[in-house]
């Protein structure tokens, strides 16, 4: 019998009539390809069709990821009923008492996810105005990072203001030190373990786009989890090389 494994994230429960595709999902087991761990506290279920590939994130609490995972497989392999409630968060239904959250993402086989870094020092909304303030760079802009102090990772971005374009071969040389840069706080010397989850998120197709890497504002704080960065510090945009 042919299986259908069935996933919610919650949006129904509070917008029934406003479900979006990644707010629900129910995928054919014929197209799932791993089961495996995404972190020491999610477990990511790997569907893959002919043309998409969808990634269904569970939040999983720590130390019951292999539980999880063996509850999934013998759910799938000995449940009688073709639809299989892997986590059901609209009806409050897991197939784990462990699995506490949902989140589902699609991306298209052979296309290409362009990812861009938010970065903002500015606590207050409506001073949230002025270059330093906030930044989004694409992350092919990102040329490498570095420590500038024990507690500080510095990343450097090509400009995003470069010359007007007429340049010649000096102004061309002049312009290799035009670069932007963010300082991030992070705990005391922990600078690798950003290093490797900024470039894992990178990579990650399961991931948003935009990713939030060190939000200071006072409505709701966000930095990127795992990454021990614990506030945004000084944003400096270069201006734009002149002839």
């Amino acid at each position: 019998m042919n299986k259908f494994l069935l996933f919610t994230t919650g949006g129904g429960s509070t917008d029934p009539m406003g479900y979006s595709s990644d707010e629900a999902a129910i995928y054919n087991s014929n197209d799932l390809k791993s089961i495996k761990p995404g972190s020491k506290s999610t477990v990511k279920i790997i569907f893959q069709s002919q043309t998409t590939k969808d990634t269904v994130t569970l939040t999983v609490l720590g130390g019951y990821i292999s539980d999880v995972m063996k509850s999934i497989t013998k759910a799938i392999s000995t449940g009688l009923d073709p639809i299989v409630r892997i986590a059901d968060v609209d009806s409050d239904y897991f197939v784990s008492p462990n699995i506490s959250g949902v989140s589902i993402s699609s991306s298209l086989i052979g296309g290409t996810s362009t990812k861009y870094l938010y970065f903002r020092t500015e606590a207050t909304d409506a001073n949230d105005d002025a270059a330093g303030d906030s930044a989004l760079f694409p992350a092919s802009s990102l040329m490498g990072m570095q420590p500038t102090s024990d507690t500080a990772l510095t990343l450097y971005f090509k400009s995003m203001l470069r010359g007007p374009g007429n340049e010649g071969a000096g102004d061309a040389l002049a312009n290799l030190d035009n670069n932007d840069s963010v300082i991030v706080t992070i705990s005391a010397n922990t600078h690798l373990v950003a290093m490797q989850t900024i470039t894992e998120a990178i990579n990650d197709e399961s991931l948003s786009s935009t990713l939030i890497i060190a939000n200071d504002d006072s409505g709701g704080t966000e930095y990127l989890a795992g990454s021990g960065i614990s506030a945004c510090g000084t944003i400096s945009v270069a201006v734009a090389y002149a002839n």
